[in-house]
């Protein structure tokens, strides 16, 4: 066997498209939205930012993918200061619910993304 020279590309997302965006007025109001019968959806947390996305999986998304473009059908979100890895939540019907939180903070298209969302609603 001769040697093989192996080209290798890196091709990062160029574009974020948002559907749909929602604004909390606090992680309680947020929490309401991720708690499901069968246990809490993942929250992501970034620079002050404490959210949920949905990725589009439609064809023409999926199609948009592999050009760079990166369709997202929701972002909700609300502001949460500091960094928690574990978010506890109580209402009158659900007790004691915990969800743990992920850091994407040092994820430039969520970085990128959340400057973008601050600048827009003035967070």
């Amino acid at each position: 066997m001769g040697d093989v020279t192996v080209d290798i590309a890196y091709e990062p997302i160029k574009k974020v498209v948002v559907h749909e965006i929602y604004r909390y007025k606090d992680k309680d109001d947020l929490m309401k939205r991720v708690i499901r019968p069968n246990g809490p959806m993942q929250l992501f947390w970034c620079d002050g930012i404490l959210f949920i996305f949905v990725v589009s999986d439609s064809d023409e998304a999926k199609a948009d993918y592999l050009k760079g473009v990166f369709h997202w059908d929701v972002f909700a979100y609300t502001e949460m200061r500091e960094f928690l890895d574990i978010i506890e939540y109580d209402d009158n019907y659900v007790r004691g619910v915990k969800v743990a939180v992920v850091d994407y903070s040092t994820f430039p298209i969520f970085k990128d993304f959340i400057k973008w969302l601050k600048a827009r609603d003035g967070v």
